[in-house]
């Protein structure tokens, strides 16, 4: 039996189509739009089959307060599947898609029930759940730490979360819409201190700004660890 979730979960959907939609949705529409209590109304979840999804979580003023990237073969609307524990109560937050981006919708429970009997499945989405949660856990760490090791690890993360290959030299260009208003976004930070750690960064031959472009993906992580230690 198949322990990739996309495969599994396509194969599935040919067979028990009443409790799976594959759908399909252009760039910046909204998938998700959940301003009331944290579930999604027709208790469903969803897989990411091309493209890519941005989750934003809004605080009570209505600022967006928490960015994550969903890719190829990994979930979003999880909370759907919280069969026990109640639903945190005021959280708002969207799923919009950055690029076309082509879903599957999943009857929660029905893919619960089956995921249950393909162990190889259900160790790859506790490892899935598992390295989100400790690139939320690690991000929250170095927020007080300075912009380069922040943007250095945010470039790192999308990279690993999208994804990316290495051309023939060894570069990795990430999205467009990735860009310095993103990351400023995204490790909330300003826009003035996120613009010198790119300086900085280009400056030591890690990566290129127009597009963001990683051009040295192991000088990238040693300057993080040096910062981080200094």
């Amino acid at each position: 039996m198949s322990s990739n979730i996309l495969d599994y979960s396509l194969y599935v959907s040919g067979n028990f189509k009443e409790h799976y939609a594959k759908k399909q949705v252009k760039k910046n529409e909204i998938i998700i739009d959940q301003k009331n209590p944290f579930n999604t109304p027709e208790n469903n979840l969803y897989i990411v089959i091309s493209g890519q999804v941005l989750v934003e979580v809004s605080n009570s003023f209505g600022k967006n307060c928490y960015y994550d990237l969903v890719s190829n073969n990994q979930l979003f609307g999880t909370e759907s599947i919280l069969e026990t524990h109640p639903y945190p109560r005021g959280i708002s937050y969207q799923a919009r898609a950055m690029t076309d981006v082509v879903y599957l919708e999943i009857n929660s429970q029905f893919f619960l029930d089956h995921m249950y009997i393909n162990p190889k499945l259900y160790h790859y989405i506790l490892e899935d759940v598992t390295k989100r949660y400790f690139s939320v856990t690690q991000s929250y760490q170095l927020m007080n730490e300075t912009p380069v090791v922040r943007v250095s690890n945010a470039l790192l993360n999308l990279a690993r979360v999208l994804d990316l290959k290495a051309d023939s030299s060894k570069r990795k260009k990430l999205p467009l819409y990735i860009n310095q208003t993103f990351i400023t976004k995204y490790i909330h930070s300003s826009k003035s201190r996120v613009s010198e750690a790119f300086s900085y960064l280009e400056e030591v031959g890690t990566i290129e700004r127009k597009p963001i472009t990683i051009i040295n993906e192991e000088k990238l992580n040693q300057v993080l660890l040096e910062k981080l230690h200094a």
